[in-house]
């Protein structure tokens, strides 16, 4: 609701500056069509922005050498407002030259709400591991949106930690 209000004023401003513009001079018209094309692809780019979201989240922010952690990626979207195909990210069996990955489950696709059947889901779990200790960055993952790499979305970067075994003497 509150993205469709921000839209509708957003599309009201556009609107105000148009009748502006038809009063203007030529060279005035000129830049305000260039401001006024811009509004219109903030506008997409807001609206595109507003209906998906991609997260990625770990189970465990930290973990022994050898253990398994779970991250978890998601992506949610309405489909209301047209179809959307998502390729999830091609993970290899490194996620950076610390982090392996040991697996990685299926895409699974469902409803978070039961009350709004316009929303859906995606989700897909890695199981990694490390058997070098240090704090690392894993880099965000990257979703393509209906095949097109312009409209794609990411992850924000998560933080992770591997922890040496204490040793008993």
């Amino acid at each position: 609701e509150e993205r469709e209000k921000e839209r509708t004023r957003e599309q009201k401003r556009i609107e105000k500056m148009k009748s502006e513009v038809r009063s203007q001079k030529p060279e005035v018209k000129a830049i305000a069509v260039s401001i006024l094309a811009t509004c219109y692809l903030l506008l997409a780019t807001f609206s595109f922005s507003q209906n998906i979201t991609a997260t990625a989240t770990l189970d465990t922010n930290a973990i022994l050498i050898g253990q398994q952690a779970k991250i978890k990626l998601q992506v949610e979207y309405k489909t209301d407002q047209g179809e959307n195909k998502i390729d999830f990210p091609k993970v290899a069996d490194t996620i950076i030259k610390q982090i392996e990955v040991v697996g990685q489950s299926k895409v699974e696709t469902f409803i978070p709400d039961s009350n709004d059947m316009s929303q859906l889901a995606q989700t897909q779990t890695l199981i990694i591991t490390s058997f070098d200790s240090g704090y690392y960055a894993i880099p965000p993952f990257r979703f393509i949106i209906n095949g097109d790499t312009s409209k794609a979305i990411q992850t924000e970067p998560l933080l992770f930690s591997v922890n040496t075994v204490a040793v008993d003497t």
